[in-house]
């Protein structure tokens, strides 16, 4: 009884070392000049980087005022053509951009109104969630728009991203 069970745990022990090493080895090969290299994991080379600056333009679904607009109401706007990086498809037209008052401030006699909105991320159709961080480009450098203007429903509106965005294709 003894022996079937001191066996038993031998086979345990062997099978799992032999689990753990194919597991923890890297996958080499080599290239022309004969060393050894290891194979880059496959989803880093689906990888893509927008950078920073990159322009999208947007279609607002209803207007744009401080008027209807306080911190922190949700904004949703849909992109106005299909976005396209280094010939890949990131997102369709149509993709749902989505975004966030930060500043809402009324005009009065001392200032200008001020509506600035912060986009954080995209919806495709097929409901993939793409992180950004994107401001209104013809604000001031800040992505405020500023002074009485009211930005009407089915408006175009550029967006620029303020930080780069890593995309991996599903």
């Amino acid at each position: 009884m003894k022996r079937n069970i001191l066996l038993a745990l031998l086979i345990c022990l062997f099978c799992m070392s032999v689990c753990a090493g194919v597991d923890a080895k890297p996958k080499y090969f080599s290239d022309d000049s004969g060393k050894k290299k290891v194979a880059p994991d496959p989803i880093y080379n689906k990888t893509i980087i927008i950078p920073q600056g990159y322009v999208l333009s947007i279609r607002t679904n209803n207007v744009w005022s401080t008027k209807n607009f306080t911190v922190p109401d949700k904004v949703f706007a849909h992109l106005n053509d299909d976005f396209y990086y280094n010939n890949h498809l990131i997102a369709p037209q149509g993709s749902i951009v989505q975004g966030m008052v930060v500043k809402s401030v009324s005009a009065n006699e001392q200032q200008d109104a001020q509506l600035q909105i912060k986009f954080t991320s995209i919806i495709t159709p097929n409901a993939q969630v793409i992180p950004i961080t994107a401001l209104v480009k013809n604000g001031d450098k800040n992505g405020i728009i500023k002074g009485n203007k009211e930005i009407s429903q089915n408006s175009l509106v550029d967006i620029i991203l303020k930080q780069p965005v890593t995309y991996i294709p599903l």
